[in-house]
């Protein structure tokens, strides 16, 4: 159901540590909006609400990451994003009149919502599970801590053995992710609304390697091992190092990889398109 997302009750701003002209100018013109409208405006303050929140980012790709993380801590959070940084793969373009463009989140008039898959997953060392549960919204990453040594990385799906892969690690992606690290990696480019995770290693050391794309319901599992030449294991998500393990603490890391629970929800122009923004960004 939509209509518990129409009226927001609360704007949250996100913006890209080194403002310049445009965002500033972005900025100010959804603070006037706020103000007009008598709702509560925030500028990269932590706050806690049960009231439905309008999260806004205005910056590129990274910023946007931030402000989807942080709409998972609301019981209901929509979020939109204003591209004023590079590539710009999970923001909007300006819009001539971002009053209007509110309005129509408000309303929900001339524009789409969409649902976008996230990740959640559980690190184990010899068989020990951890406390943390992890999210990520692009990708995890489970890497040897340096690039000099090559890892040994075992995937399993829903506990049956994949393959063995030596390289730099081995990634897992969702649909939004795969224009991000997986990318680079050598992945498939798919719909951000297809619900999917991709295994993609990275820098292998292998011809025979290729991206495998499994389906949301899946459990992922990668296996790395801790020897005296690996002597570090990171588990990354997002481009961030969550936590690293040493061989001092253990010999076998695991990290298993789920669909989570919760979803990120996104608003979008009435005409925007996937496919128009990769030819756009891909210089195609």
């Amino acid at each position: 159901m939509l209509t518990e997302y129409i009226t927001f009750k609360n704007i949250l701003v996100f913006c890209k540590p080194e403002y310049d002209s445009r965002t500033t100018t972005v900025k100010e013109q959804i603070r006037k909006y706020a103000r007009m409208r008598g709702i509560p405006f925030y500028v990269g303050e932590i706050i806690t609400s049960d009231e439905p929140t309008l999260i806004v980012s205005i910056g590129g790709d990274g910023t946007m990451l931030a402000a989807m993380r942080a709409s998972l801590s609301f019981p209901v959070a929509t979020v939109v994003g204003f591209n004023t940084g590079t590539l710009g793969f999970l923001t909007e373009e300006i819009p001539a009149s971002i009053s209007e463009f509110l309005d129509g989140i408000w309303m929900h008039e001339d524009v789409e919502f969409e649902e976008r898959m996230i990740l959640k997953a559980i690190l184990s060392v010899d068989g020990k599970e951890r406390s943390n549960t992890y999210e990520a919204i692009n990708e995890f990453i489970l890497s040897g801590s340096t690039v000099n040594t090559p890892l040994t990385t075992q995937v399993y799906i829903n506990d049956n053995f994949v393959s063995e892969q030596m390289g730099s690690g081995v990634l897992v992606a969702t649909s939004t992710g795969s224009t991000a690290m997986a990318l680079s990696s050598g992945g498939a480019i798919v719909s951000p609304s297809t619900n999917i995770m991709q295994i993609v290693p990275v820098l292998p050391h292998t011809l025979t390697a290729r991206p495998i794309i499994s389906t949301g319901r899946d459990s992922i599992t990668l296996v790395g091992n801790l020897t005296d030449r690996v002597s570090g294991i990171e588990i990354h998500a997002d481009g961030r190092v969550l936590t690293s393990v040493t061989n001092i603490e253990g010999t076998e890391v695991s990290i298993t990889i789920e669909k989570h629970e919760k979803t990120v929800k996104i608003w979008h122009p009435k005409d925007w398109n996937f496919l128009s923004v990769l030819s756009e960004k891909m210089k195609w």
